[in-house]
Formats: structure tokens, C-alpha cells, sequence
């Protein structure tokens, strides 16, 4: 299934539990509008403005020429960390939840540090440079 199919098919289901009243949690990973930032890289960097965490723990950055989006997490007021949505273990996209990343291929997942915390994963996620510039957190690619 593709990406694309998987998330709309996601959020359909989403959707439709929402109309027989079964809400909650679940209809977090339906709201992209809010967490996602498409953007293009600038110089080898990415500039998120820091208004898109006044809400969000974490937004994801989605990058035309990249084939996998990157997770951008808020640990404190001035520290960010960036990770690679991308399973260590067979390089399958990642879904974000509130507490973590997890493969659905094999079902490994990683805390929103990289680390992994389930199999059949060993490696922790690709990080990213990232630090906070005025009222921007910029991503370092290279």
C-alpha cells in the first residue's frame, strides 16, 4: 500500500468511528494540518517557525525531494531534537503518536529520543543538528 493510501485510509477510519461516537485518542493522528509542515530546505537547513509548537509537542516536516518526512520534537522551551521517520531495522516509514514512533511492518517502536523500545529494531533513528535561531528551530541536513 502506498503512503499516501495508507494515511487517507488511516483517517477515514478515523473519521468514521468519530460518527458513531467512538472519539479520543485515536483521532490524534487525523489532524495533518496542524502537525505537518511542508517546506523546502534552504542552504542545506530547514526553518520551522516556533509558533507551530504553541499547541504540539512534535510537527512533522515534509520535504518534496526527501523520501521519508522527519519528526520534530519539543523536549523543553529552548532544546529541539529531529528525527528521521524512517525504521532502522527494514527502513519502512514511521507513524508518530504522542509517545513515540512505530514501524507497522514489524512493529518496532522508538520514544520520541530515537531510542528504540521495542524489537525487532537495534539501532536508534537518524538525528538531525537542530537548534533554536531567534523565532525559528532550524534542521541541519549535512
Amino acid at each position: 500500500m502506498e503512503r499516501r493510501e495508507f494515511i487517507k485510509a488511516g483517517c477515514g477510519l478515523c473519521a468514521s468511528l468519530a460518527t458513531i461516537g467512538a472519539v479520543g485518542s485515536l483521532l490524534e493522528g487525523c489532524k495533518p494540518g496542524e502537525l505537518i509542515f511542508n517546506t523546502t530546505p534552504t542552504d542545506g537547513n530547514i526553518s520551522v517557525p516556533l509558533e507551530k509548537f504553541l499547541h504540539n509537542k512534535y510537527v512533522v516536516v515534509r520535504l518534496k525531494h526527501l523520501e521519508y518526512d522527519l519528526l520534530l520534537v519539543k523536549e523543553n522551551e529552548s532544546t529541539f531534537n529531529t528525527l528521521a521517520m524512517q525504521c532502522t531495522h527494514r527502513q519502512q516509514p514511521l507513524v508518530v503518536t504522542s509517545t513515540g514512533l512505530i514501524c507497522n511492518e514489524h512493529g518496532s517502536r522508538f520514544d520520541l529520543s530515537g531510542n528504540v523500545t521495542r524489537d525487532p529494531a537495534t539501532k536508534p533513528l537518524i538525528k538531525f543538528k537542530t537548534e533554536l535561531d531567534g523565532l525559528n528551530v532550524v534542521i541541519h541536513l549535512s
